[in-house]
């Protein structure tokens, strides 16, 4: 099995100190209190239960991965915005992000930035609609904004 590389600095009696965590080599945040949890666990347990510790939180980090999507807001609006949930990115993967985004936009493009916003129908004899109209918002492409989903895709 591959390292995980992990290190870490911290003083030997004061497990507040523990800081510059690193798993594979890149900086992995903690907030305070695990990191003084970490140097309890190093200084009560030693070191191998603390890389134990260490190797948990990272692997339970990596299952709540974060997806996010971007849309555009809607011309005239500060709150209204349109996305698609089909596409959507990891995170912290800016590559992807930035596809999404190209997408998104291309999208937007072909369709004259606008955006159907609802259909309305007078209804006629035996209830049938006898004009049918749809209603069209524009959308601003020089606004995007990020939308973090709850869950994941396949969630």
């Amino acid at each position: 099995m591959r390292s995980m590389r992990i290190s870490y600095e911290m003083y030997r009696y004061a497990p507040e100190s523990f800081r510059n965590l690193r798993v594979y080599g890149k900086s992995f945040s903690l907030d305070a209190g695990a990191r003084q949890r970490l140097g309890y666990i190093h200084i009560t347990k030693g070191g191998d239960a603390c890389i134990a510790e260490i190797k948990r939180l990272y692997r339970a980090s990596l299952r709540k991965r974060r997806y996010c999507t971007i849309g555009f807001r809607l011309k005239g609006s500060k709150r209204e915005y349109c996305f698609s949930r089909e596409l959507q990115a990891d995170e912290g993967d800016l590559h992807e992000k930035l596809l999404v985004y190209k997408e998104f936009k291309q999208f937007m493009l072909e369709q004259d930035c606008k955006y159907a916003e609802y259909t309305s129908a007078i209804l006629g004899t035996d209830y049938k609609p006898e004009h049918v109209e749809t209603h069209y918002q524009q959308v601003d492409i020089t606004r995007p904004v990020k939308i973090y989903f709850v869950d994941a895709k396949g969630a």
